[in-house]
């Protein structure tokens, strides 16, 4: 007994400092959020000052002469088409490199022990990004930033959301999920303010503003302790679930004379008499009680196992087989359509604005700050209400909704047809719409993979007999969250990639007006196929009020 009581008491000793806010849900979220706000920013903090610096790069300038914040700062500065181009090409090579390094990151991070060390690769990728753009004296520099932006991006989305998956639980998840999406909508928004010190203080200070971000994303993430691989007995008297869990998946282990006559009790239905017997190690009363009361019913135990045997050969499929998956096709689909349709306005709506009303680029970010009000609200909600009634007819109104609002943004004109009030409140609409698709598509697909992935490891765990096959299986079933939001990223990324280039070209084809019209066409035609497709099953009309008292 002393010897055991020694052993605990290093074990304890072992445990790191400030263990359980480190390893708490509420520090996951922040660390997460923190992740995808600082990547968004710098993404963002670049884009309205970009046309101006490869401008005065091509004229032989350094991005760091006034004359570039005098060009910034006037309503007819002179840019050349050439110039609009190369800016396509430098926003394009981002999305590309991250479409790539989606897969890559997750697959690395579902790979290594704790997914804290390739995001620590990620942040550094970014921090080479922003002194990148600080010292940026030729074009081939801004692409390498670009790249390595890109590739960081991959990695900080990639694996933030699945850090939050591996954390929150499933009745949760959408909520949670939709807290860190929002914190990445208001980092694309907030380049434009943050753009201000462009204009106050030099080219130089807005990328030092990211520099500090990043370092406090980098300090979260290097103290962030992951529960998914970490020794469970840091956790066992913080979470006594995880306690509980693993007292009753080691009931019978090797030379414990003790735990076979109590399991032998146990099925006797004789639980109440043996909690003493079973509290040195820490576990309540309580705990035990359930502990022998959930997993010895002889008949639920053959039932169980008879559902898993007809379950076994739809579920038996491969990794190609589930990520076909029609639920994981849509959750992608829709992902791809809502990132398209919101960075089509990207390099439209400036040109639209400066065409129709002749502002300037500081007027113009006023006004994309529309963009950044409605996550604050829109994200949440969504949240909840994929939690309250699920994601079939919550997607769908929403997408509808959203292919209603974008032709109306293209009415607004300065010689009729409505006024720039009119316009900034289709604008918000718009954001808002759309990102309350984003939310829900990230949950689902979580909620998908969970669903699909869980069932094949289970499936595989009837197979096996020993608790080192067991631990096995649960390992490779935790680690499908990070390529599974690979993927999803890399939907996100190649709609954010076609979005401004097929923007453009319609926008020079027929006008800013079509535009709107051939977006929102996409954006109805799409609506349906959230509520045939998402959810646990498919659709059916004898479910449909089934699904909402089940959700």
């Amino acid at each position: 007994m002393g010897k055991n009581t020694n052993n605990s008491d290093k074990m304890e000793k072992r445990r790191p400092f400030l263990l359980k806010f480190r390893s708490s849900n509420t520090y996951v979220l922040l660390t997460a959020s923190v992740s995808s706000l600082s990547g968004a920013i710098v993404y963002s903090v670049a884009i309205p000052i970009l046309p101006f610096v490869i401008n005065s790069m091509k004229q032989g300038i350094s991005p760091q002469d006034p004359s570039l914040i005098a060009a910034y700062k006037s309503n007819d500065a002179d840019i050349s088409l050439d110039t609009y181009s190369d800016t396509g090409i430098v926003l394009g090579i981002y999305a590309a490199a991250s479409v790539i390094a989606g897969p890559i990151f997750g697959y690395l991070g579902d790979k290594s022990k704790h997914r804290r060390t390739p995001m620590l690769l990620g942040i550094a990728a970014l921090f080479l990004t922003t002194i990148l753009f600080l010292f940026a004296t030729q074009y081939w520099m801004l692409i390498l930033a670009r790249i390595l932006q890109g590739i960081s991006d991959a990695c900080v989305f990639t694996l933030a959301l699945a850090l939050v998956s591996d954390t929150f639980p499933r009745d949760v998840l959408g909520t949670q999920m939709a807290k860190v999406i929002t914190f990445q909508a208001v980092g694309l928004t907030a380049g434009s303010p943050i753009g201000v010190l462009f204009d106050k203080f030099g080219y130089k200070s807005p990328f030092i503003f990211c520099i500090v971000l990043v370092g406090i994303d980098f300090f979260l993430r290097l103290f962030l302790i992951e529960r998914r691989n970490s020794p469970k007995h840091w956790f066992e008297t913080t979470t006594p679930t995880t306690t509980l869990k693993n007292k009753c998946e080691n009931e019978h282990p090797q030379g414990d004379e003790e735990s076979r006559v109590n399991s032998n009790r146990k099925q006797q239905n004789v639980p109440s008499s043996l909690a003493p017997s079973h509290q040195e190690d820490g576990t309540t009363h309580s705990s035990i009680v359930d502990c022998v009361q959930q997993p010895h019913d002889t008949n639920t135990e053959i039932s169980n196992n008879n559902n898993v045997e007809d379950d076994n050969d739809k579920n038996n499929l491969t990794l190609r087989q589930r990520l076909f998956n029609p639920r994981i096709i849509v959750s992608l689909l829709i992902g791809l359509i809502a990132s398209f349709s919101t960075t089509t306005l990207h390099p439209t709506l400036p040109i639209h604005l400066k065409n129709e009303w002749g502002y300037n680029a500081t007027q113009i970010g006023l006004i994309t700050l529309a963009f950044g009000i409605p996550p604050f609200f829109s994200m949440p909600l969504s949240g909840y209400l994929y939690d309250r009634f699920g994601p079939r007819i919550l997607c769908s109104i929403v997408l509808l909704l959203s292919g209603i609002v974008q032709p109306c943004m293209g009415i607004p004109s300065s010689h009729g047809g409505g006024n720039i009030a009119s316009l900034v409140v289709m604008v918000v609409c718009s954001s808002f719409t759309l990102d309350m698709a984003l939310a829900p598509v990230s949950t689902e697909f979580s909620n998908c993979i969970d669903d699909l992935f869980n069932n094949y490891s289970n499936n595989k765990k009837q197979k096996n007999n020993t608790q080192k096959q067991e631990e096995d299986d649960e390992e490779e079933e935790e680690g499908y969250f990070g390529r599974g939001y690979g993927i999803l990223h890399s939907a996100f990324c190649l709609g954010e990639f076609l979005g401004p280039l097929m923007g453009g070209y319609i926008f020079r084809s027929i006008g800013f007006y079509w535009l709107c019209i051939t977006v929102g066409i996409i954006l109805i035609v799409s609506s349906p196929f959230p509520f045939l497709f998402l959810g646990n099953k498919r659709f059916s009309f004898s479910s449909i009020c089934h699904s909402q008292k089940s959700s």
